[in-house]
């Protein structure tokens, strides 16, 4: 009974949240139209949207991006003028703003404070402002500083660029500030999914990684 319980709890979220939901009132809105071929203009892009809308489809397409760019071992990586985070590890539209939440990237922070407890750098420069296309006042680096300071990072040892709001702005203001500092190298951390076009946008840029 326990197993079915939860297999039917699962799969509850299939069919109630908002967009499942929705879908789901299209099939059965298809199957009442009299037309055969009208049903099946609106059967199959439905069902085509419900399936890439899944957790497994997503992760199905995002593990040929991920397989590209393996797991590094700390251990095995030289030290560099600093560990380089982007953005997009941290919900700068949370609710409570004096509790940093991470989101499904949570590793770019966390490897980033293992990283610099290793001495592998100096310091780390967190590079993102706002994403978000209506929401630009809080900016992920705030909750950023408050983050590595929770975990030990001095604040001399954080540098903060907060105005840019995608790859290629982390590439061109961070390029700027190691311009500025004179430093010339850095360990570059994003998810793996995100790490192909990260490279070739800061090659792009000019700053070598």
């Amino acid at each position: 009974m326990d197993t079915i319980f939860f297999a039917a709890s699962k799969l509850a979220g299939a069919f109630l949240f908002p967009l499942p939901a929705s879908l789901l009132a299209l099939v059965i809105f298809s199957f009442k139209l009299p037309k055969f071929k009208h049903r099946i203009w609106i059967l199959v892009p439905t069902l085509v949207i419900w399936i890439a809308s899944t957790d497994s489809f997503s992760q199905w397409i995002v593990r040929g991006l991920e397989e590209k760019h393996p797991p590094v071992r700390m251990e095995t990586l030289e030290n560099a003028d600093a560990i380089l985070v982007l953005g997009g590890a941290v919900d700068n539209l949370a609710l409570y703003e004096s509790q940093v939440q991470l989101t499904s990237a949570a590793e770019r922070m966390t490897d980033a404070v293992q990283l610099f407890q290793k001495k592998k750098a100096p310091r780390i420069v967190f590079t993102g402002g706002s994403g978000n296309l209506f929401f630009q006042t809080r900016k992920e680096s705030d909750f950023a500083s408050q983050f590595f300071q929770s975990l030990g990072v001095p604040t001399k040892a954080i540098y903060l660029e907060n105005e840019s709001r995608n790859t290629k702005e982390n590439a061109e203001k961070t390029a700027e500030l190691f311009r500025q500092n004179k430093w010339k190298s850095a360990i570059l951390i994003t998810s793996a999914f995100h790490m192909e076009r990260s490279l070739l946008v800061f090659s792009n840029t000019g700053k070598k990684e």
